[in-house]
């Protein structure tokens, strides 16, 4: 488990319209957790947080959660309630 891990699922998700697809009409966070990990992505709660608090250090992933996600700080309650 790792940063990198959440940082790269959200880069998959960006990239591939169709997991992203998959992903957004998913309705429980536990199912979203393991959808992640079924993709080959395995990263906790705190990992998943550290990427927005990185976020200033990669503009790509700024970008990333800010536009088409549309995800910020407070969305880590969609992947852990």
């Amino acid at each position: 488990m790792s940063v990198d891990a959440a940082r790269n699922f959200i880069e998959k998700l960006y990239n591939d319209e169709k997991k992203f697809d998959e992903f957004k009409n998913i309705k429980s966070t536990k199912q979203r957790r393991q959808f992640a990990k079924d993709i080959g992505f395995d990263f906790d709660q705190e990992e998943f947080e550290a990427v927005f608090d990185i976020t200033d250090q990669y503009s790509f992933m700024s970008q990333v959660l800010k536009t088409k996600l549309g995800w910020h700080k407070s969305m880590t309650k969609y992947m852990y309630g």
